[in-house]
């Protein structure tokens, strides 16, 4: 029943990553393809895939750069729908965000670590 497929181009050689959007696009799905660097990113913008997620965190240390992430996100073009992905931690958070390029945010931490996760999401968007 799934309807995505989330690709990451670190973990993927680059004909491993178009062979595996082109399957997803077979198979009926949308591929989204994850960056977290500028070289990422002209590999993901390089598949065609339609849905491209910037990350904000660095995989291999785990810092967020939201600096960087929106940098990124921003170079995504207006055809393709662009994630900004992790690093929200805050309402601040997510209103800049928003006030950028990105057409969606991912937010996972930001809500786990919240005892009342609805409740914070709500309190968010307000």
């Amino acid at each position: 029943g799934a309807s995505m497929v989330l690709l990451l181009v670190r973990a993927l050689s680059r004909d491993r990553l178009e062979e595996l959007v082109r399957a997803t696009r077979t198979l009926g799905m949308a591929p989204v393809v994850e960056a977290a660097g500028e070289g990422e990113l002209e590999v993901a913008l390089a598949t065609g895939a339609s849905i491209v997620g910037v990350n904000a965190r660095d995989l291999t240390t785990f810092e967020v750069d939201a600096g960087l992430a929106t940098r990124l996100v921003n170079k995504i073009p207006a055809s393709r729908v662009a994630i900004y992905m992790s690093g929200i931690r805050s309402a601040e958070d997510l209103v800049c965000v928003g006030q950028g390029r990105a057409d969606a945010a991912l937010v996972g931490e930001g809500l786990m670590r919240s005892p009342e996760p609805g409740l914070t999401l709500r309190e968010w968007l307000e």
